[in-house]
């Protein structure tokens, strides 16, 4: 799965202690991945990384489609 390939890059490339609240968000997200409020915590956890964002988007390019706002969703 997508997800399982983000974390275990992210573990492998930065130090996991550096983003462990994102990695935990992604986690509960990788459970239950049409949860909206798991993601908004993990969109939470993101904003709150500061120039580690990225870091996160250059080893775990997935997360840009996550993390993406639908275009469509008001229309």
């Amino acid at each position: 799965e997508d997800i399982e390939a983000a974390i275990g890059m992210l573990k492998m490339q930065l130090n996991p202690d550096d983003i462990a609240p994102f990695l935990g968000a992604l986690e509960n997200l990788k459970q239950a991945p049409n949860d909206d409020q798991k993601l908004g915590e993990l969109m939470d956890e993101f904003r709150s990384l500061g120039p580690m964002q990225g870091a996160v988007l250059a080893y775990a390019p997935y997360m840009i489609a996550v993390l993406s706002d639908d275009p469509y969703e008001n229309l």
